[in-house]
């Protein structure tokens, strides 16, 4: 896609958003001066701008999207414009993790975890995990999953407990961009617990009348028990 009106963008910030839904939408990747064109006009554009509900409402369309969730994301990523709309998930940039088990940074983590739901909703483990890929493609509100795959692990670099961090950014986010009250009660569910399914699963007793309740109560309903189940897949498939 070539922008011949680099203008636009500082007359209309909404572009920002809608240069990427077009680009998801038609399959394209920008040329190098539309490259340069969003760069330096965000230069130049206030992070207030990115408060306008009719940009939130354009970028949840592009994580609603059926297919190329992922390769639009890391291009907003890489231009600076998903750090301009989600200054949270600036600070994760080039962040290593020093763990035994990531061998990626932060926001390539991150990256990775958003390429596995794409895949899996693509088919690519319809043979082996047949039913995450039923799932992936039955669930609606794929814009929240795809939103807890982003800041899932914003809170980390500010010390231990991260899910608890990264829930309250989470909030602060979801308060920024005016979301509903479900919203951003499940959004934050999903930061809060994004670790507790694969420790209920892999460290307790799944017999365990009193554990099921637990998970129960955390997880609150159907929606969001399935929406935890492709999230945890993710992040741990985008692990290492």
């Amino acid at each position: 896609l070539q922008l011949t009106k680099p203008e636009i963008l500082r007359d209309d910030p909404t572009n920002f958003v809608t240069l990427f839904r077009d680009a998801q939408i038609s399959g394209l990747s920008f040329t190098r001066d539309t490259k340069e064109a969003i760069k330096r006009a965000l230069n130049f554009t206030p992070e207030l701008t990115a408060l306008n509900p009719a940009i939130r409402d354009i970028f949840l369309s592009i994580l609603s999207n059926k297919r190329g969730v992922a390769p639009i994301i890391r291009s907003m990523h890489e231009l600076g414009v998903l750090t301009w709309l989600l200054p949270e998930f600036g600070h994760l940039k080039w962040h290593t993790q020093r763990d035994l088990y990531h061998i990626y940074a932060i926001d390539e983590h991150t990256l990775h975890g958003m390429r596995e739901l794409d895949r899996l909703r693509d088919g690519v483990y319809k043979e082996t995990l047949p039913l995450l890929t039923q799932v992936m493609r039955e669930i609606d509100r794929t814009d929240l999953l795809f939103l807890a795959m982003l800041f899932h692990d914003v809170g980390k670099g500010f010390g231990v407990e991260h899910s608890e961090r990264s829930a309250s950014f989470v909030t602060r986010a979801s308060k920024r961009w005016q979301m509903s009250g479900d919203d951003a009660h499940e959004w934050g569910v999903l930061g809060r617990q994004h670790l507790f399914m694969s420790h209920i699963a892999q460290r307790r007793d799944l017999s365990d009348d009193t554990q099921i309740a637990a998970f129960a109560r955390a997880v609150e309903n159907p929606g969001c028990l399935k929406r935890l189940y492709l999230l945890t897949f993710a992040d741990m498939k985008a692990v290492g």
